[in-house]
């Protein structure tokens, strides 16, 4: 049942799911994941949420935008990301996402070159 605000039942429903969630190439110049998903209809932020062994979650972000990027990584790991769409003003959120897994590889970071004086 919903809530009854000045005698009227007012019935919240569920937002849609983030979908299309996929992995970019966040840079090259550090190690980084980025995220982008699809925009989820009268959300206000998305949490995302990461994992390193699928069962443990933590929430590493609230963003209103579609997309994250996640700098707190290192190479070979495995990171597993959910989305939550959420509409705190009105009290509603989603069911998470799909969950996506990427594993970074290790690679040579660019660095800068100082000249001796």
């Amino acid at each position: 049942m919903g809530k009854t605000t000045d005698g009227i039942v007012v019935t919240q429903v569920p937002l849609k799911s983030a979908t299309n969630l996929q992995i970019m190439d966040a840079t090259t110049t550090a190690y980084a994941i980025k995220l982008t998903w699809s925009v989820v209809e009268d959300a206000e932020v998305y949490v995302v949420s990461r994992s390193t062994d699928g069962t443990n979650w933590t929430d590493v972000e609230t963003c209103t935008d579609t997309t994250y990027t996640d700098t707190n990584v290192v190479p070979e790991l495995e990171y597993s990301y959910r989305i939550k769409a959420m509409a705190p003003e009105a009290g509603i959120k989603s069911s998470v996402s799909d969950i996506i897994k990427y594993t970074l590889t290790k690679r040579l970071l660019p660095f800068s070159k100082t000249e001796a004086t």
